[in-house]
Formats: structure tokens, C-alpha cells, sequence
């Protein structure tokens, strides 16, 4: 005899028979039905981790304990053990960077400049290394100061960038500003020709040209073909 199909049934997820309420196996194929429940006020089916019933608000055998879930990190991301990756490998560099400043600091001990700033390289590059170490094992650790670390860090990084980039384009200003001056047609005449020194007139301003002989370097009058001292060819000069 079939049981009539009623709010209150419960059916089998595994063959679809109709069964009583109360039933805890199918009457059919003997799955388990205890995983389903059933609103006691409406019949409603619910979910097996109901606390009220989602029709009539009816309280499911009292407040059941919410636990929350725990991640387990089996294995970190890509991206963070690169991180890690690179910060152990910039440790060892800035330790090794270290040791060689403090052995060149014995070298120089003579020179007491250079074997200060040997020094003073060395303590800087430990303790780069001790941070980066530091922080290397705080986020295999997946430590909260480790990533805090690294954000500042990497701020620090973004300002320096920040100046740097500005550095770099009063650098290129700058640059561009001094090949233009150098590159004007009266500049090149100018170092072409030689020394040009002014003289003051009442009407004008009149410049004397100061020629040198290209194999003895003895200064000559403008005009002058010939060096006086040694006879070599003076270069000619346009007036």
C-alpha cells in the first residue's frame, strides 16, 4: 500500500518512494531518511541545517550551535611563495653584500674614510638582510605583521619610485636645456675661432680673436699667418 503524498511525506532521494514521517529507512529500497526533516507545525521539508522553518518561522529543536568554518591552507598561493622566494634570495644577497663591506673595512683600515664608510655599508646591508629574512619567515607563517611589513615596504618603494621619477625628468629638462645651448651657431663659433675677449669703444663693441699654434701653442696676433716662435701655419680666422 502506497502512503498518500502529503506535506508531511517524506520521499527518497534514491528511488522517489513516498514514506510516513516517522519512517527512518524507504519502505522501498532501504536508504536511510534520517538526514531529512520535517517541520512539526506545517510538514514543510527542511534542510538539515535549518533553525526555523522557512514558511512558518517555526523554531527547529531549539537554536542549534553555529559553528564557523576553518580554513586549512594546505598550500600557499603561487604569488605569496614568490614573494617568499625573492625575499630569501634578496636576504642572502644583502648578507653576503655585508660580510664583503666589513672584510674591505679590514683592508682599508688604514684609511679611516674609506673603512668608515665600508662599515657603514656593511651595517646597512644586515640589516636589510635581517629584514627581509624576517619577513620572509613571517609570511611562510602567514603572519598579519609580516603582510603589514611588506605593504610598508612596498609604500616606501612607491614614493622613492615617485622622486626618482622626478629626478629623472628635471635630469632629462636639464639635459635637453644644455645640448641646446652648446649645439647655437655662435657657441660652436666660438669655441671653433678661440678665446674671445670684449673691448669697450665709445660706438661699439669690438672683439679681438686671441689665435694659438697648433704644435708649439704660443699665442699669436689675430691676423698672423705664421707662428713667430716655431713657423708652423696659424689656422685662418675669419674676421
Amino acid at each position: 500500500m502506497n502512503y498518500p503524498e502529503s506535506p508531511s511525506s517524506l520521499k527518497c532521494d534514491q528511488c522517489g518512494a513516498v514514506n510516513r514521517p516517522e519512517n527512518k529507512f524507504c519502505k522501498r529500497c532501504g536508504a536511510s531518511l534520517a538526514t531529512l526533516e520535517v517541520c512539526p507545525q506545517c510538514g514543510n521539508k527542511l534542510e538539515a541545517d535549518a533553525i526555523f522553518c522557512p514558511q512558518c518561522r517555526t523554531q527547529i529543536k531549539g537554536q542549534k550551535e553555529i559553528s564557523t568554518p576553518t580554513l586549512t591552507v594546505r598550500r600557499l598561493p603561487l604569488g605569496l611563495e614568490i614573494l617568499i622566494v625573492f625575499g630569501a634570495l634578496g636576504a642572502a644577497f644583502y648578507f653576503f653584500s655585508s660580510v664583503m663591506a666589513f672584510y674591505a673595512s679590514t683592508i682599508f683600515g688604514g684609511y679611516s674614510e674609506v673603512s668608515g664608510m665600508m662599515t657603514a655599508a656593511g651595517m646597512i646591508w644586515l640589516l636589510a638582510a635581517i629584514f627581509l629574512a624576517v619577513v620572509s619567515w613571517g609570511l611562510w607563517n602567514l603572519k598579519e605583521w609580516a603582510r603589514k611589513a611588506l605593504i610598508i615596504n612596498a609604500l616606501m618603494a612607491l614614493i622613492a619610485a615617485f622622486f626618482n621619477i622626478i629626478l629623472g625628468l628635471l635630469s632629462l629638462i636639464y639635459s635637453i636645456i644644455i645640448l641646446w645651448y652648446v649645439f647655437r651657431p655662435h657657441i660652436r663659433t666660438l669655441f671653433q675661432v678661440g678665446r674671445i675677449s670684449p673691448m669697450e669703444t665709445p660706438t661699439s663693441r669690438i672683439y679681438t680673436v686671441e689665435q694659438v699654434c697648433p704644435s708649439c701653442g704660443k699665442k699669436a696676433k689675430f691676423g698672423a699667418k705664421f707662428c713667430v716662435k716655431c713657423g708652423s701655419k696659424l689656422r685662418e680666422v675669419e674676421e
